[in-house]
């Protein structure tokens, strides 16, 4: 990378990046159509940060559209815009050569883009990553990269400011953002000044009861009772600081559900009182989605990271190969303990 390219310093607060994100701007304002894109099973923030550049781009009239690597989860297909997002096909090209610029959001790692990464890369198209995660890789002409925000799409509506009118389609897609990557706005970098922002967002024309609602008030009766029976499988370990949660195959198939309807189950671990570290376990045919949240002091993304995975110092998940279901589960338990122990 030359200098122009560079990545700001992994822990800067983005009041510290002003000229990358001048760099930024300047990037997305001279292209005439946009790709943006962010990553597999796309979750609150990925989706509501994507649409919500989106529709900002467009109001100042350039073209966009967004690709995902996997489905829109039912719960976000509310979300304006939603229908017109492009699902990826593996060897349909979605890079034409009116595209002049890519913009992958709220992933720091290729891979999360699976097939779709490689297109994209080979393509020789710019891209331009914006993200809140640790630990980005080198993929992108230009990467603004800010560990302490919230949300992505909080750092949208940094990119916004004084630059783009706010759209009430805008604002509803990156407060659904926000509401989700800040646990209902509970979590830590939950601060005065986002607040301030959320509440610009409704003055623009979110409605904060309507998203709410679609996001979390939408359960089918099989995802109700799925959760049922994973909180029924909950136990604890290390003298009651950590809580797991299992869901097997047989579990989501009985209730007629994905595994997208577990998003969330998770945080019902961090419920407990002394619990400091919650797992989900999710089976899915060679794989355990393997969830981690905690909270105090307790981080889990280099728990995480030890099985591939990533994430957030509170949030963070892996998808770990298995060939036994069982015996993953119960390794992963037990290095948890020590994690634990070790940490103090």
């Amino acid at each position: 990378m030359n200098p122009a390219q560079s990545t700001p310093a992994q822990n800067e607060p983005a009041d510290n990046h002003s000229s990358v994100i001048d760099a930024v701007r300047t990037l997305l304002t001279s292209a005439r159509k946009v790709l943006l894109t962010t990553h597999r099973n796309p979750d609150g923030d990925a989706m509501g940060s994507a649409l919500g550049l989106s529709w900002l781009l467009r109001s100042q009239g350039l073209q966009t559209v967004v690709v995902v690597p996997t489905p829109v989860p039912a719960n976000l297909l509310w979300m304006p815009g939603a229908d017109d997002v492009v699902v990826y096909e593996e060897g349909k090209a979605v890079v034409t050569n009116d595209i002049d610029l890519v913009c992958v959001l709220d992933l720091n790692a290729v891979s999360r883009l699976a097939a779709l990464g490689e297109e994209l890369i080979s393509s020789g198209r710019p891209i331009v990553n914006i993200d809140h995660h640790t630990h980005p890789e080198d993929f992108a002409r230009l990467q603004w990269i800010d560990t302490s925000a919230a949300a992505t799409a909080a750092m949208i509506v940094t990119l916004s400011r004084g630059l783009w009118p706010m759209t009430a389609e805008a604002a509803t897609c990156l407060y659904a953002g926000i509401l989700t990557d800040t646990g209902g706005f509970r979590f830590p970098r939950t601060t005065s000044a986002l607040l301030r922002d959320v509440a610009d967002l409704v003055d623009a024309g979110a409605d904060p009861v309507r998203i709410y609602d679609e996001i979390y008030n939408q359960s089918s009766f099989g995802r109700t009772r799925l959760l049922g029976k994973a909180l029924s499988t909950m136990e604890l370990h290390a003298g009651g600081t950590i809580c797991t949660m299992i869901v097997t195959q047989a579990d989501l198939q009985h209730n007629g559900c994905s595994v997208d309807d577990t998003d969330g189950f998770v945080s019902n671990t961090l419920a407990l009182e002394g619990v400091r570290v919650g797992i989900l376990f999710v089976e899915i045919p060679g794989y355990s989605k393997t969830s981690f949240r905690s909270k105090g002091t307790m981080y889990v993304r280099d728990l995480a990271a030890e099985y591939g995975g990533g994430g957030h110092n509170y949030a963070a998940g892996a998808r770990i190969p298995t060939t036994s279901f069982t015996e993953t589960v119960q390794s992963v338990i037990k290095r948890a303990v020590e994690y634990v122990g070790d940490a103090g």
